[in-house]
């Protein structure tokens, strides 16, 4: 970037607005975020098979939008990387099993690189873990148009957002959704659904979990 100052100066009108607008950003994003510390317990954290879950209690703010499945959610811990934060997508919410106010979420990924690695021994180790939670963000999941029969392909751990809509269904029954913000697939559930999903390890298929394999 700044050798190309020196083939053209006028450059500068080009690449400052952006800048200005992406450390504003990110001015802004720290600012929000400055109080969205908590602790999760390594019971929490469970590894198996080169999967891991990890389960969060999310407050829900008044004014704030609500957490839903299939959503993204950034994570930065520290004591692994103090810069790095971490996209995840909301594998399940339940507010059903949590306190009054408090929504329970569950994130599924892989134990690939060196920051999940890190997280997986911190639990085993049975340490509790500081870490910063961002969003959540919005994805083309939510916004989907909900037809009668929907059909499901996914690979190894790209299915994640998917379980989190699986489990919504489950939870919804026959019954329209009556919480704000949900529209598309999570409105209602649809007449028949196809799942086709490939795993290289049985341990990745006990993600479905005996609620959803009971209702298959």
């Amino acid at each position: 970037v700044v050798f190309i100052f020196f083939h053209y100066k006028g450059i500068a009108s080009w690449i400052m607005p952006g800048l200005v607008l992406y450390f504003f950003d990110r001015a802004f994003r720290f600012w929000q975020t400055a109080g969205n510390w908590t602790y999760v317990n390594a019971g929490d954290v469970r590894v198996e098979d080169g999967a891991i879950s990890l389960g969060l209690d999310w407050a829900d703010k008044q004014g704030a939008v609500p957490i839903l499945p299939g959503q993204t959610i950034y994570l930065r811990v520290p004591r692994l990387a103090l810069f790095q934060s971490h996209p995840f997508s909301v594998s399940d919410v339940s507010r059903e099993e949590a306190a009054p106010g408090i929504t329970r979420v569950t994130l599924h990924f892989k134990r690939g690189g060196d920051w999940s690695r890190g997280l997986a021994k911190l639990a085993q180790a049975g340490q509790s873990i500081l870490l910063q939670a961002e969003g959540p963000y919005e994805t083309a999941l939510a916004s989907s148009v909900l037809t009668p029969v929907v059909v499901m392909v996914a690979g190894g751990i790209g299915i994640t957002p998917l379980l989190g809509l699986l489990r919504h269904w489950l939870r919804l029954g026959d019954s329209p959704c009556a919480l704000p913000g949900h529209s598309g697939l999570l409105a209602a559930r649809p007449r028949k659904c196809y799942l086709v999903w490939s795993a290289r390890s049985l341990g990745m298929l006990r993600l479905l979990g005996a609620d959803l394999l009971g209702s298959a």
